[in-house]
């Protein structure tokens, strides 16, 4: 009895935690009880287990199975295929974890046409990556397909997967097919047997190098590279890896190496370098023999000592060894041979050289840190190579003078990267793999280190990426996180807690740094500077529980006259027409309404698909609409599709991506949303979900006419009226104060900026149109030693930058006197209302003095028109300042835009609306988070208006899109 049930367990244990194959659907083996649900395939038959039609050749099995494939007239997709049930042991594909042991999928198939195989793989949760597709070549015979799923190992949809996915026939389809699988298996991927990539280029300045064998220095005379002492084997061959020198020796067992000629002097040397590349060598020894000071072979005064090193396979092994190690070795002036052994294989070296350079002594355990890139410290030996920035890798030097010594870093060293305009949105930089000292060092990710801090001094705002790796290629997936800071050292915190346990949160060595992570496929405008130092890890920071379900309700919707209003379900507005929500289709999918914090809420479980149906010939009719609305809740889907069928049937729709908490989505009635749908003759709308099975929380469905808002082009009131006190202010132009003599507010150097002066609300403002740069001259000069701040107030409907120069003409008065100073600071002001800046002087660096300021010159982009008011100099800040305005400050990136627009506020975003040109609004959302991420794909091309509030200030920003 308990060898029984040790029995069971070990079987258990064995099908619970490794894939379920061979898969070959005979009695009793793996598929013959399996249950596959067919997918997307109209009204073709789908999948079937059947006996073998066509046995001979490579498949002589009795079992097999069997898929029609719907034709695309039958409403089957390209995609249709067919896959197992989640979390289904031993009548599935069990549950496992991609590596290197299983990474390898083959399959037989016998179809009647070419076209693609398609094999995907998904977790619990319904995530998955990309299936990989691979073309049969052979019709009606059986032929065997081979996957590679290496490249996927590691990546968190590869973690536990308990489903495999099918697709016999991804192709559009004129008429139905039949095809056979049989004899699915999973294997090891053969490990490679010779380098693709040559050994990493040495970063130690030559001075302190002697080399034997290296393309990176200049070598000394070496007699011999394979000594003929009698032994077998050890063929030489003189090769290029990757166009790099290499040496390579098949057959293993010792070889010499002679340096009797020219013997080499290391006494003042610290190290020995070799690197080695071996596919079946795993022990490999290092004798050095120095022949003292008679120079001559068992002279009496020879010294020698061998260490050893256990290699990794199929890898370079970056050897940096310690002449200290070779303890016999007591004298090093007079080194002539070096043996080098191990078991037998074949093996390749590069680099092989002496170095004065002491090596860091490592911490008691790996991740090696603090990273601080000084001198004798952590970073600063590292090869440090850059990818992707314009294309392929580069191991220039990245260490570089700290910019600014000053705030929170004040270090001499750090690691600066230049993101090129040319360089991919992810492009970055990462260590070596297996680099011990000379990189991360190798390490488990646990609650000890799990929190990593990093200090950036950028140029730009954006998202900062950090990434950790396995020597086979395996990933945490990057963690990124905003800088708040431009030109001033900052410290971000990257939280990976939530990859402890994951496979491949062991075994990592090796670190990637993103420092200008843009959105994915789009491209920088400029070059950005970006500087990091002092990466440190730390204990884990608790990761907060991911909620369910909604905890606030759905944003409570505008107030809308009744008749703009056609709604599904909200309480906010009347029922148009609620339809049927039935369970009537086929779905799995439950229907039910609960209160959240009192506001009714649809929430649909199990969730595929959904209908909403009218009885016998009723439609939707939604002609007079313009948008559709729908606020979406989940944690679990990722996407979720509206369509709108017409008779016919007649289907299109809308995929709407999900993020974390409320989604609110705001979407244009057009052909391009909805192509081919009559928005008249609505009889029938469908809602599905990706993965299926999940569960998705409705508010506030309904279809509505967009309100037209036109941004006013000229301001209706007055600038806000200063209230710094007279004696503290010295005041170029303002009703609020006596101003001092200007001789002209536009001077004829001035480039276009037409002038008028008008008055808005009884207040005098000055109006420039066209503006391109004006000047503005003053009537002798002003001394602003005992001033602080430069203000002016700004009104324009166009402008996105805003210039403001001054200009000092020194103790002698005199333009290009030779003791002029001038500086000019930009500002991105809020179109279509006033602008209060209050701007420190400090920011002017480059006016030294200001003791003599004689000009004023204003420009703007792109050309435009601005009004200005209240121009003077002040040693206080106004109450209506640039302080204030901060507080609601907007960042949006990137722009011109293509698919995704992000929004960043210092404080919670409450709405986002978006208008055309002629005030038409397309789309509204309110993120109620200082963080937001809108979908502008469906927009068309053009110029919009983007208005959002934060903190009850409205900010205007124009957004292009491509």
């Amino acid at each position: 009895m308990k060898n029984f049930t040790l029995f069971i367990f070990l079987l258990f244990f064995l099908t619970g935690f490794s894939q379920n194959a061979p898969v070959t659907f005979e009695n009793g083996e793996f598929g013959s009880t399996w249950s596959f649900t067919t997918f997307e395939n109209g009204t073709g038959a789908g999948y079937s287990k059947v006996s073998n039609p066509f046995p001979g050749g490579i498949n002589s099995s009795a079992t097999v199975g069997k898929f029609i494939a719907g034709s695309s007239a039958s409403g089957a997709a390209p995609y249709a295929g067919f896959e197992t049930a989640h979390a289904s042991g031993v009548n599935g594909i069990g549950t496992f974890t991609l590596s290197a042991s299983n990474s390898i999928v083959k399959i037989m198939v016998y179809k009647s046409v070419i076209s693609d195989v398609g094999i995907k793989f998904a977790i619990g949760n319904g995530g998955a990556q990309q299936e990989i597709k691979v073309a049969n070549t052979k019709i009606n015979e059986w032929e065997e397909l081979t996957f590679d799923f290496s490249g996927k190992i590691g990546l968190f949809e590869t973690i536990n997967i308990d489903q495999i996915i099918f697709f016999l026939d991804f192709n559009a389809r004129t008429a139905e097919t039949t095809n056979y699988f049989d004899n699915v298996t999973f294997s090891a991927k053969p490990a490679a047997t010779v380098p693709t990539v040559a050994a990493p280029t040495p970063t130690v300045a030559s001075t302190d190098v002697i080399s034997l064998f290296s393309n990176a220095y200049t070598n000394v005379i070496v007699d011999n590279w394979r000594a003929d002492w009698g032994q077998s084997g050890n063929v030489l061959s003189d090769i290029q890896i990757a166009g790099n020198d290499t040496k390579k020796y098949t057959d293993l067992s010792y070889f010499g190496v002679i340096t009797e000629a020219n013997k080499i002097d290391a006494s003042a040397m610290l190290n020995f370098h070799i690197d080695v590349w071996t596919p079946d060598v795993t022990t490999f020894k290092i004798k050095i023999v120095d022949f003292g000071a008679d120079g001559a072979y068992q002279g009496g005064d020879d010294k020698e000592f061998e260490i050893t090193r256990t290699l990794t396979l199929s890898g370079w092994n970056s050897l940096e060894i310690p002449l200290s190690q070779f303890t016999g070795l007591t004298t090093k002036a007079h080194i002539a041979q070096f043996v080098f052994s191990g078991s037998a294989g074949t093996i390749f070296i590069d680099n092989v050289y002496f170095n004065k350079v002491a090596i860091v002594a490592p911490p008691a355990a790996a991740p090696y840190a603090p990273v601080t890139f000084e001198t004798g410290e952590y970073g600063s030996t590292w090869v440090l190579t850059s990818f992707d920035n314009p294309s392929g890798g580069s191991t220039a030097s990245l260490l570089a003078a700290n910019p600014n010594k000053t705030g929170i870093n004040t270090s001499n060293t750090a690691a600066k990267f230049t993101a090129l305009v040319a360089g991919a949105w992810y492009t970055g930089f990462e260590t070596a793999h297996a680099s011990g000292t000379n990189g991360i060092g190798t390490f488990t990710l646990n609650e000890t280190n799990s929190t990593i801090k990093m200090m950036v001094y950028k140029d730009v705002i954006s998202k900062v990426g950090i990434k950790l790796a396995r020597p086979d290629g395996g990933s945490t997936g990057e963690i990124t996180v905003t800088n708040t800071k431009i030109n001033e050292w900052e410290e971000l915190t990257f939280n990976f807690a939530g990859k402890i346990g994951e496979g491949v949160s062991t075994g990592i060595d090796q670190i990637i740094v993103f420092p200008d992570f843009i959105p994915e496929g789009t491209t920088r405008t400029a070059d950005h500077v970006c500087y990091v130092d002092n990466i440190t890890f730390s204990a884990k920071i608790a990761a907060p529980v991911a909620a369910t379900s909604p905890t606030v309700a759905a944003p409570t919707p505008p107030t809308r006259v009744a008749t703009d209003v056609k709604s599904i379900f909200s309480d906010a507005y009347a029922v148009y027409k609620a339809g049927d929500w039935c369970k009537c289709w086929g779905q799995s999918t439950d229907v039910t309404d609960e209160l959240i914090v009192g506001n009714n809420t649809r929430k649909l479980s199990n969730f595929n698909y959904q209908g909403i149906t009218l009885p016998g010939t009723e439609v939707f009719d939604l002609s007079d609409m313009t948008m559709m609305h729908v606020d979406l809740w989940s944690s679990s889907a990722t996407s979720v599709k509206i369509n709108l069928i017409n008779p016919g049937p007649v289907e299109a729709g809308v995929t709407l991506t999900i993020s974390a908490g409320w989604n609110s989505f705001d979407m244009v009635l057009n052909a391009a949303n909805f192509p081919g749908i009559n928005f008249s003759t609505v009889f029938q709308m469908s809602l599905s979900s990706v993965p299926t099975g999940t569960t998705v929380y409705l508010d506030n469905f309904y279809f509505y006419k967009s309100t037209v808002v036109v941004a006013p082009t000229e301001p209706t009131v007055a600038a806000p009226t200063p209230t710094t006190a007279l004696a503290d202010v010295i005041s170029m132009f303002s009703n609020a104060y006596t101003n001092v003599p200007i001789t002209t507010w536009r001077t004829d150097w001035s480039v276009g900026s037409s002038l008028t002066d008008l008055q808005i609300a009884g207040n005098d403002t000055k109006k420039y149109t066209n503006l391109n740069y004006f000047g503005v001259d003053v009537t002798g000069t002003i001394d602003a030693t005992q001033m602080l701040y430069f203000h002016i107030d700004v009104w324009t409907p166009d402008l996105t930058a805003f210039r403001v120069k001054l200009v000092d003409f020194g103790a002698n008065g005199v333009y290009q006197g030779g003791d002029d100073v001038e500086f000019e600071v930009t500002r991105t002001p809020t179109l279509s209302g006033w602008n209060s800046y209050d701007i420190p002087l400090t920011e002017f660096t480059g006016l030294t003095t200001k003791g003599h300021i004689a000009q004023l010159v204003l420009s703007g982009a792109p050309a435009g028109t601005v009004y200005i008011d209240n121009v003077y100099f002040s040693k206080t800040v106004s109450n209506l300042g640039v302080a204030n305005f901060e507080i609601s400050k907007v960042i949006m990136y990137p722009n011109p835009v293509t698919n995704y627009l992000t929004i960043e506020a210092y404080s919670t975003i409450e709405k986002v609306s978006v208008y055309t040109v002629l005030g038409q609004e397309v789309l509204v959302k309110s993120p109620k988070s200082n963080s937001t991420t809108i979908q502008t794909s469906q927009l068309s091309k053009g110029v919009y208006i983007i208005k959002t509030a934060v903190d009850g200030k409205i900010t205007t920003t124009k957004m292009v899109k491509e």
